[in-house]
């Protein structure tokens, strides 16, 4: 073999090395964006997850202060004004969190903002209704209960919440199936750049 066959030999083992690098450096690259994708995607799972949660928390302790402002409405009884008390301190926080994990969503922005002026006015409705109680008018508090506005607006609390969730639902399927392609596709990469 001539010196001139020699150095294309060796030339051509020096490309193909470089292809070969090149390769996998790219499906490296390729992998580790799809993890980093998957990563991301199951983070987006977790915070449906979350809000969902956080959605039931919230009819939770709203419930609570309910059955709290009736039991109180029944027997007087002080530990029920206490109970009603520490749902109202907890309903706050719960949500405010719900208010934060939901900033990125126009569709949820706009149905907190719709809900959150019915639980002001049902937490308002259990203050008064509670206050005329413990100063010995039950006639009038009573009155307020028959009249029904708080169901009415519990009703509409309810809708809006199961619309929230019907929401949450949506971006579970979709964010589940972008979570499950980015997991198939690193595994695929990995796979590829293995064999």
């Amino acid at each position: 073999m001539t010196a001139d066959a020699q150095r294309r030999r060796a030339v051509g083992h020096i490309l193909l090395l470089a292809a070969g690098l090149l390769v996998l450096t790219a499906i490296s690259a390729g992998s580790v964006h799809l993890v980093n994708n998957a990563r991301e995607d199951a983070r987006a799972v977790q915070r449906t997850l979350e809000v969902e949660n956080q959605i039931s928390l919230v009819q939770l302790q709203l419930r609570r202060a309910e059955s709290a402002q009736r039991g109180y409405l029944a027997t007087l009884r002080p530990d029920f004004q206490t109970d009603f008390e520490q749902a109202i301190s907890e309903l706050t926080p719960a949500l405010t969190k719900l208010s934060q994990l939901i900033t990125n969503n126009p569709v949820q922005r706009r149905l907190i903002n719709e809900m959150m002026p019915l639980y002001e006015q049902r937490i308002q409705e259990f203050r008064t209704t509670n206050e005329l109680a413990r100063s010995k008018r039950m006639s009038d508090a009573a009155k307020i209960v028959r009249e029904g506005i708080g169901r009415d607006t519990m009703k509409h609390i309810d809708d809006l919440a199961g619309r929230m969730r019907a929401e949450e639902d949506r971006l579970f399927v979709e964010r589940t199936t972008n979570a499950d392609r980015s997991q198939t596709l690193a595994a695929s990469i990995t796979g590829i750049g293995s064999g």
